[in-house]
């Protein structure tokens, strides 16, 4: 069943991260960080499908190469607080082949964010299994044939979110639409549709995974945790019951999630 998903965040040096370490990640490779001369080697990382990255037809030809793109990244920002560039995790539709996922990707990155002047890069997981998404990564500086330029701070405008939210909603129903496939997927709230059900909390394949070899998540479990509590107080307010004590869990060790890369 398509599914409608697209979450976006920065990635900050001031977090203790690198857009090389990060594309390398994303990727499954092995890129070095010219800033810190550290080599981030994600080379035996599974689950990564294919990649591409784009550019704007005025950029240097280094632009479509993810190495050397990302490097000139960490290069050219030089406060330790920088913001080097976006990130978004897309689902994509279940129902689509890998290379119909591959077709709409590209289509909605280079409408949407290279011909507005970004470069991109793509990083396709898990097509053809039962979580199959994409990484995005772009830049936050214009630039031409001599390189980058100055921050557009125009793209870190909310509306730009929204816009690419429905517009990601567009492409992939239209990509549905030509596959034969009834399936949809609507970037709005439940409540804006106007459904009256409780939402789901998007897993990462990680949880899938490690849920499918038995392994119990703590993420998943205090997350499924909430949720049965927040249900059944629900239900109490709605029947006008005295509720009962909520659900914990005691607490384990090591059980906090590190921050990902």
């Amino acid at each position: 069943m398509a599914i409608f998903h697209l979450h976006a965040q920065v990635i900050k040096r001031s977090e203790g991260r690198s857009s090389v370490a990060a594309a390398a990640y994303r990727l499954g490779v092995a890129l070095e960080d010219p800033r810190t001369g550290l080599r981030h080697d994600f080379s035996r990382k599974g689950g990564v499908s294919g990649s591409l990255t784009l550019a704007p037809d005025n950029a240097p030809a280094w632009a479509s190469d993810p190495a050397q793109l990302w490097a000139n990244v960490e290069t050219i920002e030089k406060r330790k607080d920088a913001q080097l560039c976006r990130e978004f995790d897309i689902a994509l539709p279940r129902e689509l082949t890998p290379q119909q996922c591959a077709t709409l990707a590209r289509a909605f990155v280079q409408k949407e964010f290279v011909d507005r002047g970004m470069c991109a890069t793509i990083a396709f997981h898990h097509i053809g299994g039962d979580n199959p998404h994409f990484h995005l990564m772009t830049t936050m500086r214009d630039i031409d044939q001599d390189g980058f330029k100055n921050k557009n701070r125009d793209w870190n405008d909310k509306q730009y979110l929204d816009h690419w939210r429905a517009e990601w909603a567009r492409y992939a129903n239209h990509a549905l639409t030509l596959a034969n496939s009834p399936a949809r997927i609507d970037h709005r709230s439940l409540k804006a549709q106007g459904i009256d059900r409780e939402p789901t909390q998007h897993q990462g394949p990680k949880a899938f995974a490690m849920q499918a070899r038995g392994v119990v998540v703590d993420r998943f479990r205090r997350v499924m945790v909430d949720l049965v509590t927040m249900l059944k107080a629900r239900r109490v307010a709605r029947q006008g019951l005295s509720p009962s004590p909520p659900i914990t869990t005691p607490p384990r060790k090591g059980w906090g999630m590190g921050r990902g890369r």
